[in-house]
């Protein structure tokens, strides 16, 4: 749906919903993308609180891990997505 179609829904009550509509016209991904300081409040939050802060997964087979940790059937491994990356 464009802007356009979601004008047609959209009714200004005021003076300031007029002012926020007409401001939101401006916004486009081009333009938000060049707000440096807007990126870094949201990637700090996100750090801070994570969506997803840890992962569970739980094991089918025993196996054995990299670093040479030996998993049984039925353990349950967690891991932070957002240290890994």
């Amino acid at each position: 749906e464009s802007a356009a179609e979601n004008s047609a829904n959209f009714e200004c009550t005021s003076g300031f919903d007029q002012h926020i509509w007409k401001f939101a016209q401006l916004l486009s991904y081009e333009s938000l993308a060049k707000l440096a300081y807007l990126h870094a409040a949201v990637t700090e939050t996100i750090r801070l609180f994570p969506p997803l802060p840890l992962d569970p997964k739980g094991v089918l087979a025993d196996d054995v891990l990299p670093d040479g940790r030996k998993l049984t059937k039925r353990d349950l491994v967690s891991y932070s997505p957002y240290a890994m990356a």
